[in-house]
């Protein structure tokens, strides 16, 4: 479904890539990647590495983390649809596949600013339930000369669009976890969750992430220049 809709969206967006060549490590990132710690969480308590969790995939989709069984066990029946639309990219074919590894990988290396983003984009500051009823999106194209995983998209535009704008199936989806995930995050001490869609328009592949929020969080992160910030953090390959 992910790649139904960035077909019929990549169709109407119209902007084209002018990427510049990267090659190399951009001195600006960080060698130890402590935002990206902090930003890599359990999906069912949202501990993360930088508190010490130690993370591990789901053994069906190989996507979501958890930091014990048990956590895993607990998220289930709320991760169980994800866990087979997630297992579908195996069912791709081998080019788009890769593409799409290739995009939850990206997605891996620039969590923070993604998140962030998605958080500025969805004004949480001002109204945190925007987040039970709209996604974050970010726009890429494939940036096919680079050899880096921190460069391989360029990203173009970064949005949001409601949740019932997406086709049936996947909104009553999302909303479904959404109202799971953001009960989790309230009971630990969190304001909710966000969703980010990133969104390949020359490959039609897609990425979501969900990340657990606090109020507090995002008034510390906010910047008036936030998309500027964050375009310029995705298209340098700079690593938080």
């Amino acid at each position: 479904m992910l790649k139904v809709f960035a077909e019929n969206f990549g169709s109407q967006f119209g902007i084209k890539s002018k990427a510049p060549g990267v090659a190399s490590r951009n001195p600006a990132s960080d060698p130890i990647g402590r935002e990206r710690q902090d930003a890599m969480q359990c999906q069912n308590c949202f501990r993360s590495q930088f508190d010490g969790a130690k993370l591990h995939r789901c053994s069906g989709c190989k996507i979501e983390f958890y930091c014990s069984r048990e956590c895993q066990k607990e998220a289930w029946q709320g991760h169980k649809v994800k866990c087979k639309l997630n297992q579908r990219v195996a069912l791709l074919e081998p080019e788009q596949r890769d593409s799409h590894t290739l995009l939850r990988a990206f997605c891996t290396k620039h969590r923070p600013t993604i998140t962030v983003a998605a958080a500025c984009a969805l004004k949480l500051y001002q109204s945190p339930e925007l987040s039970l009823t709209h996604v974050a999106q970010i726009h890429v194209y494939t940036r096919k000369a680079s050899k880096r995983t921190e460069t391989a998209f360029y990203a173009v535009e970064i949005d949001i669009t409601p949740i019932d704008d997406f086709p049936k199936e996947m909104a009553e989806e999302l909303k479904g976890q959404m109202a799971t995930a953001r009960a989790k995050c309230v009971k630990v001490g969190g304001e909710g969750l966000l969703y980010v869609l990133v969104q390949c328009l020359d490959t039609s592949v897609a990425n979501m992430i969900g990340s657990g929020f606090t109020q507090e969080t995002i008034l510390e992160e906010y910047e008036e220049n936030w998309k500027e910030v964050a375009l310029k953090r995705l298209n340098e390959g700079i690593m938080l």
